[in-house]
């Protein structure tokens, strides 16, 4: 009895591809995230991959919440001007992957 199935060289040539894709595009945020200033990875951090609300990042980072949103709302347009906009949004699940 067989669980699998054969798989034909152009599909395994094109997950290849798209794990090699993958490989890079994570490469790409990597460097984007660590090009921003030090505040800036840390909100993003404390925002997307410890969902914390800008509350409770004010008072961890010891800032005024406008504060937070500030250093959030210019991360993430570094971001946006190095990177794709669906790569943005999906940022939380990125720096789960990252991590």
């Amino acid at each position: 009895m067989t669980f699998w199935t054969p798989i034909e060289l152009h599909e395994l040539e094109a997950l290849i591809e798209k794990g090699e894709d993958q490989v890079e595009q994570s490469e790409k945020i990597r460097r984007c995230l660590v090009a921003l200033t030090k505040r800036q990875r840390e909100a993003i951090f404390l925002r997307f991959y410890n969902d914390l609300s800008y509350s409770d990042i004010a008072s961890i980072m010891e800032l005024q919440v406008d504060s937070v949103y500030n250093i959030i709302s210019k991360a993430i347009d570094s971001l946006r001007q190095k990177l794709r906009p669906s790569v943005v949004a999906g940022l939380g699940t990125i720096l789960f992957i990252l991590q």
